[in-house]
């Protein structure tokens, strides 16, 4: 069986579509627009990233709690993975604490 990192390359530029989705996108929704660009199956990636096919069916639905290190082997598979990012803050949220720019 091929390694990952050598299937991997063949995913990571095979469509015109831009591989950062945009703040609007989400991780499942990336996911499958990634993997139906590239014609595969979730059984398919499920293989590939080393996760069963009903947890890539679950991150492509949305589920709203998934393993952070299995979501990382999914996506490692078109050369992405998860970050931090800076969320929108609202005067109406008050546990999320002083913004990044108020800090020392």
């Amino acid at each position: 069986m091929k390694s990952l990192r050598a299937d991997q390359s063949r995913y990571e530029d095979s469509s015109e579509k831009p591989l950062v989705p945009d703040r609007e996108s989400t991780v499942g929704g990336f996911v499958r627009e990634r993997r139906k660009a590239n014609r595969m199956t979730q059984a398919e990636l499920a293989a590939l990233a080393g996760v069963g096919q009903r947890f890539v069916s679950e991150l492509e639905s949305g589920k709203p709690t998934m393993r952070l290190d299995a979501t990382n082997r999914v996506l490692a598979v078109f050369g992405m993975e998860l970050g931090v990012v800076p969320r929108p803050r609202s005067e109406h949220d008050p546990e999320l604490g002083a913004p990044p720019e108020a800090m020392p």
